[in-house]
């Protein structure tokens, strides 16, 4: 077999990045205490097994990294410092230093980083919802409305890409739905952030004054027509169902229909979608009205 210094190599390439030193370190508590002075503007600590990794012996050189930006910021690895303080276990690790500050949006090493840890870095109240509809923005406009609603196979985004959209349509797309999208999750347990965003972004780009009344009426704001009081019932017994909530899939439909609905001038006397069986119904497609 051959030895590490035998393997294939890439092109050396490290005169490009002038800036960045690597090194390879023991790092202790008093040391990891130091980095961590560094954390600025991190992601709040994970619970993780690296501790007791750390007791038992298991730590390895593995080629991960501690990483600091070229601003001094610690931008990955507090973790692993935690877990080095808290068992007093010295780890031997590879330290990079001065890498480019925006670098983190690209890191995923150890304890996964998602959206909403992004959004809260950069303090935003209510990132755990924001990341959920962005994300579901964001596969809607990569994959379509019916995979973004989906909870699962629903389509791969990544966070930088989540984060960028957010960046450049926060106050435009993302903003002007969040209330409603709060109101109507909290309102009804089995409609989360991510589904409620994909089909309001669409019906209020569709007609903003008809957004508004459904909306309205669904959270019971004005007097609903049929259609919309056979959703709210829908949804209600969905929250309140004790024997499993429907999927996110099916929750999505029957909000489309009843837009529809809405939109046609249509009294429906039921409100259904059945996407199993002998002839499974497919997906509908949201109504631009013709009333």
């Amino acid at each position: 077999m051959a030895g590490s210094n035998d393997a294939a190599r890439g092109a050396d390439v490290s005169h490009l990045y002038k800036g960045v030193e690597i090194s390879i370190e023991r790092i202790g508590p008093e040391a990891a205490k130091e980095m961590l002075e560094c954390n600025v503007d991190n992601r709040s600590p994970k619970k993780s097994a690296l501790a007791k990794a750390l007791e038992d012996g298991e730590w390895q050189l593995n080629g991960e990294t501690i990483v600091f930006s070229d601003t001094g910021r610690l931008i990955d690895g507090q973790n692993r410092l935690i877990a080095v303080i808290k068992t007093g276990v010295p780890i031997d690790t590879i330290v990079v230093r001065g890498v480019r500050d925006d670098s983190q949006q690209t890191i995923d090493t150890g304890v996964k980083r998602t959206v909403a840890d992004y959004l809260k870095m950069q303090g935003y109240k209510e990132y755990p919802r924001v990341a959920a509809m962005a994300v579901g923005l964001v596969k809607a406009r990569e994959h379509g409305i019916e995979r973004a609603v989906g909870k699962t196979g629903s389509g791969d985004v990544t966070v930088k890409g989540v984060l960028a959209y957010i960046d450049k349509y926060y106050d435009k797309r993302i903003k002007p739905i969040l209330p409603r999208c709060r109101a109507v999750s909290q309102k009804f347990k089995g409609v989360p952030s991510s589904v409620i965003a994909v089909l309001a972004d669409a019906f209020k780009r569709i007609d903003l004054e008809s957004y508004e009344d459904f909306m309205a009426q669904l959270l019971d704001e004005r007097e609903a027509c049929r259609p919309v009081r056979l959703l709210r019932n829908r949804l209600e017994q969905n929250a309140d169902s004790k024997t499993g909530k429907l999927p996110h899939r099916t929750v999505a439909a029957l909000i489309i229909k009843a837009w529809n609905a809405y939109m046609d001038g249509e009294e429906p006397m039921r409100l259904v979608f059945a996407p199993g069986g002998a002839h499974p119904e497919p997906f509908p497609e949201i109504s631009r009205g013709g009333r």
